[in-house]
């Protein structure tokens, strides 16, 4: 069985979207999270429609 986390805000994106952003990202409560940050996620290549590559954090 997956854990899944919803996330509950996002801070730090002002350039999120532009190679080489982050964000950090915030979730809430689960069974194997007590909340709050969850991770920084990086832009590390996009190309416009057609895929984002995400480099995932600090988790």
């Amino acid at each position: 069985m997956e854990s899944c986390q919803e996330v509950t805000h996002c801070t730090e994106d002002e350039n999120w979207g532009k190679i080489g952003s982050t964000k950090k990202v915030f979730v809430e409560k689960s069974l194997t999270h007590k909340g709050g940050f969850g991770s920084v996620d990086n832009v590390v290549e996009r190309i416009e429609d057609k895929y984002w590559k995400i480099e995932i954090n600090q988790l």
